[in-house]
């Protein structure tokens, strides 16, 4: 193959701009290639082509992919709210009896009644939604893990760092502690020595 040198002049565009692709193109020599060479050519511009159609079509399966899983995220989004109010109205409905009652006619004990029920269809709804409830024992161990400890107390009654009284039970889903159990915990020696 020869190399040929470009000749300048006084039409020639200024250096600065961008060469003339279709000017230098036409300038280079065609080499004329054997058989078995111009079969490699063209196996060659077949795989550039398959090439270029894989990465398109990757590219749109990845925005097919991204756009579904949105949709799907928002849909499970709107699946887990609707659970959730789903199992609260039948407490709602409860809500809704109690306050239909004639006021004169209902009694103290008829009300307690009522709030207790609603308070029950609430513990069902949550336990629906696999909520747990923390209600430690009195004498427990104190885990960190699920309950807070308010308050200690000095007591002769029960070992340290043992729950001594419940003021408040928490909530747990699996591991995730929505509120911790509010707890008094009995107070160790070196807590009455500081207290002195």
């Amino acid at each position: 193959m020869s190399k040929r040198k470009r000749k300048t002049s006084a039409a020639d565009p200024p250096k600065e701009e961008a060469p003339d692709r279709a000017a230098e193109a036409a300038e280079i020599e065609e080499v004329e290639l054997s058989e078995e060479g111009l079969q490699l050519v063209g196996q060659l511009q077949a795989e550039r082509d398959e090439a270029i159609a894989a990465r398109q079509r990757a590219l749109a399966d990845y925005a097919n992919y991204q756009r579904r899983a949105q949709e799907n995220e928002v849909r499970a989004l709107r699946d887990g709210v609707g659970s959730v109010v789903r199992s609260l109205l039948p407490a709602l409905d409860h809500f809704d009896l109690a306050l239909s009652q004639d006021a004169d006619q209902i009694t103290v004990e008829q009300l307690f009644d009522g709030v207790r029920i609603v308070r029950e269809e609430l513990g069902k709804a949550l336990e629906r939604q696999g909520v747990r409830v923390i209600a430690p024992e009195i004498g427990d161990e104190f885990d960190p893990n699920e309950h807070k400890a308010v308050l200690r107390q000095p007591t002769g009654e029960h070992a340290p760092n043992t729950i001594v009284s419940i003021l408040q039970v928490g909530y747990a889903i699996d591991t995730l502690i929505l509120r911790p159990a509010s707890v008094a915990v009995a107070a160790t020696p070196d807590d009455d020595d500081e207290q002195e």
